[in-house]
């Protein structure tokens, strides 16, 4: 979801209009995202605000961060902690605290994704001991596949998988990121370095487009303005 900005910047025409040929390139996981941009493979991608990350951006290694993708603000939660409904509509699931004995599946690595930061807070406050807890490492798609399976009992799922994953009866969204860990960091814009540096023109009109695509989400999400094209963009470039 935090892609959105792109996807509505590419289905409004944003980028073609000053004069970019955008292609999304859909990556399984978020960890491949910096190594894709070192090797060329992608010029712009989005990146997770981890120690991966962090750490490339400090030794200069070819990777620029320049826009924010995304936070849990208030009332933004669009990744979510996520319990199995058969446990809490059998009672086996009531409050926090009984996620200790429940496999938990989180996007990988276990630590370095900013659900494994929301996770590490949970279990400061639970008092959690190593163990308490099984962390299995899934992609977000097979987290929602493990939950209806019933191969693992809770997660952190990201939205609109969330959603999906409510309709079809498989999980409860128990509480959102910006509950568990209130304006956390998710995601950042990164350009190659080389990019940034030989195309300053593109780098420049790649933000803007972004920006009008996100500004017309926020629109869309919060004010019900343009909400059904908004929503045609989001199906056209994710599963749901």
């Amino acid at each position: 979801m935090s892609d959105a900005g792109v996807f509505v910047g590419v289905e409004q025409g944003y980028f073609p209009e000053l004069g970019l040929e955008v292609e999304p390139v859909p990556v399984r996981a978020i960890a491949d995202m910096v190594p894709m941009l070192l090797t060329g493979q992608v010029e712009a991608a989005g990146v997770g605000l981890n120690a991966s990350t962090l750490n490339a951006v400090g030794r200069q290694a070819g990777v620029k961060l320049v826009a924010e993708k995304g936070s849990v603000t208030p009332g933004h939660g669009y990744i979510a902690w996520v319990v199995r409904k058969e446990l809490v509509d059998s009672g086996r699931f009531q409050d926090d605290a009984d996620v200790r004995g429940l496999r938990m599946g989180i996007n990988p690595p276990l630590n370095a994704t900013q659900s494994a930061v929301a996770f590490r807070r949970l279990a400061m406050r639970l008092q959690l001991g190593e163990g308490d807890v099984d962390l299995r490492p899934l992609p977000f798609p097979d987290i929602l596949a493990a939950l209806g399976g019933g191969a693992i009992d809770s997660g952190f799922l990201v939205e609109p998988l969330v959603s999906a994953g409510e309709q079809r009866g498989v999980l409860v969204r128990w509480r959102g990121l910006d509950e568990l860990y209130p304006r956390l960091g998710l995601g950042a814009i990164a350009y190659a370095t080389t990019f940034a540096e030989a195309e300053p023109s593109a780098a420049r009109h790649f933000l803007v487009g972004y920006l009008r695509g996100v500004r017309r989400y926020l629109d869309a999400m919060d004010h019900g303005r343009g909400r059904d094209e908004v929503i045609a963009a989001l199906i056209a470039h994710t599963d749901i």
